[in-house]
């Protein structure tokens, strides 16, 4: 009620009682369940501030405010923005929860604002309790929660998976798969081969892609830690540890991994078992450096093997029943089937080949044996009914299967619709071939289902695969002619009203790599991108976000010198109507941008700190001080370097981007005040030999995509802790 009273000074004494019942009659709707908003009167009469707990609440508040507030009567921003402390109302709000803040501002029939607000409030207020804690839309947060992955953000991804869990719409199974993918895009795997359910994951049904995941957990944490030059250590380590016996049906489950550290684990299991055959398809699948690298690892034992043919299996001299069922036993899916391909007219085999392709539930081997049972004919097939429901199963995975990129994106915009799409594509998209989205007009034609998707029936499916996208439009940067696909995937991302931070973040990933070097139609494809994603969401929270852009334009200039002179003059106007309400370091950071682009202005003064935590007094610290940065991307740590010594000119800032364990690398590590560590961008011999000289508690770990704004606001966090733990 205090605050209140102080808020409502400036308003009408006739509207308190009037503003009291309807602050009062919301109750605790802000509270901190999901998606939470409400309601309070602003400083300035007329004006109403809707408080919300994430960007979830913010879209709930922007429907249910414009379903009772027309626009003649009042509007909302476009975007969203951070408390204003100097505000009572804002800041008490803020210690209650509420993390973003919109004004809803009166219009030209603005007499009519309060009576809307007032049913509103009044309509809301009945609503029985579990319609006012709805949880969170699971498409949402999935795609968030992918999008996170990509970014490599520890800690947002940490919290989407808490919300994804608290809708209660998963099974603790699936659950059990996101935390497996988590810990396996984060590189934690240590983490992930210590999860107590790690070896029960490694005998049930799972998705390719987790079994991979659990294939690298028990390369990285069992056997590559030291010294990788050495094969016959790990041959060793993988013998003494059992492997080949403790996962079979793990180390069975995908033929061909796509990753390098899977491949590295099913080759040494090749070799324990003596399957040359399968080795031969995993060396055949890997590129030169990573199959003399194999080479070198399986030993000399199979050296004249691999020279040779794949051995068919009818060579085995058994009876093809038999013979099935040996590689069962031997928990080799692949030959089972293979066996019963090759002897159609010995319709015994086709059960067992029905059984394997269900348990495994690859997609590729339940579309051979579907294609097989067609062939074949079910009428010699057994009648039991659990064999029926396994038939079954095996149609459906075989329904979405897919043989590459083309065919997922037709299948994606066409009029059919694809539960299964999203999981389809992040499941097997590693082993799809870029090369068929380069030939000819494919790159129009994919980059025309993409747009029509989003629009389609299978626009969720879609949506919930941006994570999975993003990474295509990495790995399509290198071939200039996929450019309407990249250009498609970008304008995907800005597709939202809100775009979230996720999204942002995955926008700035993608801009940096094609900005290198691009064009003035592709430079300006993208600054229209960006100036539309800064439209809906500008606001103090994002002025880091435009800030990291703008960095980009600096470091990749326009053929048109005048296009990202109006970007960042777009931000410099934003700060003057701020009025002061933003940090040193966007100031100044604003200002060295400013001075780069060859722009003359004068920038807003920002409110002051605390004495203690000012940055002049924050960044003073570092005077005389080395600072490391390990990163394999130097234009941002070469950008990092110039930023930190306007901070503190007297500071020393070392880099480092080797890829291996190396002298200078390993006395950096030691000597240095403050070590960054980039993880997103490193290599595991490089942070091996950092954590073996100084343990992670005492490395600095960005979060998300590791740019220019989270490396140094990373070292800020660094230092505020230490001046609040420092004795007084």
């Amino acid at each position: 009620m205090e605050v209140l009273e102080r808020a409502l000074t400036q308003w009408p004494e006739e509207h308190h009682n009037r503003i009291v019942a309807a602050v009062q009659s919301q109750g605790d709707l802000l509270g901190q369940h999901a998606g939470g908003w409400c309601l309070f009167p602003a400083s300035r009469a007329d004006h109403w501030v809707v408080a919300t707990t994430n960007s979830e609440g913010e879209r709930r508040a922007r429907e249910t405010v414009e379903a009772f507030v027309g626009p003649m009567t009042g509007s909302l921003p476009i975007g969203g923005r951070s408390a204003n402390e100097s505000e009572p109302a804002e800041a008490w709000l803020a210690a209650q929860g509420a993390v973003g803040f919109l004004e809803i501002v009166p219009g030209e029939t603005g007499e009519e604002l309060l009576p809307a607000i007032e049913l509103l409030v009044t309509v809301r207020s009945k609503q029985p309790p579990v319609n006012r804690n709805v949880v969170e839309p699971i498409q949402f947060l999935m795609r968030e929660l992918y999008l996170a992955f990509h970014n490599r953000n520890a800690e947002a991804s940490r919290d989407l998976l808490r919300r994804v869990e608290a809708t209660g719409r998963l099974s603790e199974r699936n659950l059990r798969f996101l935390r497996v993918e988590r810990l396996a895009r984060l590189e934690q795997w240590n983490e992930l081969e210590q999860l107590q359910e790690f070896d029960s994951l490694a005998v049930v049904q799972r998705p390719r892609r987790i079994s991979e995941h659990l294939l690298e957990a028990i390369w990285y944490a069992r056997l590559s830690s030291g010294d990788v030059s050495e094969p016959a250590a790990v041959r060793n380590r993988f013998q003494e540890q059992d492997i080949a016996t403790a996962y079979p049906l793990l180390l069975a489950a995908v033929d061909v991994p796509s990753l390098l550290g899977a491949r590295c684990v099913v080759a040494l299991f090749c070799q324990e078992v003596n399957d040359p055959n399968r080795l031969v398809r995993v060396l055949a699948s890997a590129t030169q450096s990573e199959g003399d690298f194999l080479r070198r690892l399986v030993g000399s034992r199979h050296s004249d093997q691999l020279e040779q043919e794949t051995v068919t299996p009818t060579d085995l001299g058994d009876d093809p029943v038999a013979a099935c069922h040996t590689a069962y036993s031997n928990c080799d899916y692949q030959k089972v089937v293979d066996i019963a391909e090759e002897h159609r007219d010995r319709t015994e085999c086709l059960p067992l080949a029905v059984r394997v392709a269900a348990e495994s539930g690859d997609r590729e081997l339940c579309s051979r044996v579907a294609h097989l049972v067609v062939e074949v004919g079910s009428a010699q097939l057994p009648e039991a009914e659990q064999f029926r429901l396994l038939l079954e199963r095996v149609i459906q995975i075989a329904g979405d299967h897919c043989t590459g990129w083309v065919d997922w994106m037709e299948r994606i915009a066409g009029d059919e619709r694809w539960a299964m799409g999203a999981d389809v594509v992040r499941d097997c998209h590693k082993v799809w071939d870029l090369g068929e989205l380069l030939v000819g007009s494919m790159p129009e034609r994919a980059a025309e289902h993409l747009i029509e998707g989003i629009s389609g029936v299978n626009g969720d499916q879609l949506r919930n695969a941006l994570g999975t996208l993003c990474d295509l439009c990495a790995d399509l940067v290198q071939h200039p002619a996929t450019s309407p696909i990249q250009t498609a995937i970008l304008l995907l991302l800005s597709d939202d009203e809100n775009p979230s931070e996720q999204v942002r973040d995955a926008f700035l990933e993608l801009s940096a790599t094609r900005l290198d070097g691009a064009g003035a139609a592709t430079y300006d494809s993208l600054l229209e991108t960006a100036e539309g994603i800064w439209d809906k969401v500008k606001s103090p929270q994002a002025l880091s976000w435009a800030l990291e852009f703008s960095d980009q334009l600096v470091d990749f200039p326009s053929p048109d010198s005048t296009t990202r002179k109006g970007f960042i003059e777009q931000i410099v106007l934003f700060t003057f109507e701020l009025g002061g309400r933003f940090t040193y370091l966007d100031r100044d950071w604003l200002s060295q941008l400013c001075q780069e682009a060859d722009i003359q202005t004068e920038l807003p003064s920002v409110t002051e700190a605390p004495e203690e935590l000012t940055s002049e007094s924050l960044w003073g610290r570092l005077a005389g001080k080395e600072v490391g940065l390990y990163t394999l991307d130097m234009r941002v740590a070469h950008r990092f370097k110039t930023r930190l010594t306007r901070l503190c000119p007297t500071v020393t800032v070392t880099l480092n981007d080797d890829h291996g364990a190396t002298h200078e690398l390993s006395t950096l590590a030691e000597r240095s005040d403050y070590m960054i560590v980039c993880w997103q961008r490193a290599k595991h011999p490089a942070t091996d030999c950092i954590n073996s000289v100084r343990g992670k508690e005492r490395q600095i770990l960005p979060e998300g995509r590791a740019g220019l704004s989270s490396l140094v606001r990373c070292l800020e966090k660094e230092i505020q802790a230490e001046l609040v733990l420092q004795p007084v």
